[in-house]
């Protein structure tokens, strides 16, 4: 168990090298409460205390992707961000998905991605394609973007699987689209290096 002690007042604090807008997380008033983490067949991971807003460990469970950490048992709405404060939701549930069932080599395939979670990309063949599936929680605009030292290239396309846009040098030689959808949308996301002969890992993200 880790815990954590408020320092200064119910606005900022800070600890250790991190600072927090405590104002951004609600009705913060210095009380410490304890996170639990139900697993759903993921390894289990200890109980954290603390007074500040904690980051989320991330899970592993063989044979499955994490899509986040929610914080009701049936994963409406949108997953919890990585960093994390509730005065009155402690308990938090992991979801999974398959990696039988996606594969992420095809639109039928996706991967689902949820908005503020990493996801590591791997092309380990030349040529090849990753696709994801994002449903937007609330209306508004998403970014999507990639993260590492690869050039790389990103498509979007809709629930229809026509594409919308996109882009392979938005953000220095990362792909970076952003684009307004309304509660409920659904998008693919559909990643490749910009070289058709380049192998390698990156990161993608919904923001």
């Amino acid at each position: 168990t880790t815990v954590h002690r408020l320092l200064g007042n119910n606005t900022t604090t800070h600890y250790g090298t991190n600072s927090y807008d405590l104002s951004a997380f609600g009705n913060c008033d210095g009380a410490e409460h304890t996170y639990t983490f139900v697993m759903n067949g993921g390894e289990n991971i200890d109980a954290i205390t603390s007074s500040l807003p904690i980051s989320l460990p991330v899970p592993t469970r063989e044979g499955y992707r994490f899509l986040g950490w929610y914080d009701n048992p049936d994963f409406s709405g949108a997953a919890c961000s990585t960093i994390y404060y509730s005065a009155s939701k402690h308990v938090l549930y992991a979801k999974w998905q398959s990696l039988t069932d996606a594969s992420g080599s095809s639109f039928a395939s996706a991967f689902e991605i949820a908005k503020g979670q990493p996801y590591l990309t791997v092309i380990d063949t030349a040529g090849e394609n990753v696709y994801y599936r994002f449903t937007a929680p609330t209306s508004g605009t998403y970014t999507f973007t990639s993260t590492g030292n690869f050039d790389t290239y990103g498509y979007l396309y809709d629930e229809d699987r026509l594409q919308i846009t996109y882009n392979d040098d938005g953000s220095g030689r990362n792909f970076l689209m952003s684009y307004w959808l309304s509660a409920g949308d659904v998008v693919y996301l559909k990643v490749r290096m910009y070289s058709s002969s380049t192998t390698g890992t990156f990161q993608v993200s919904v923001s």
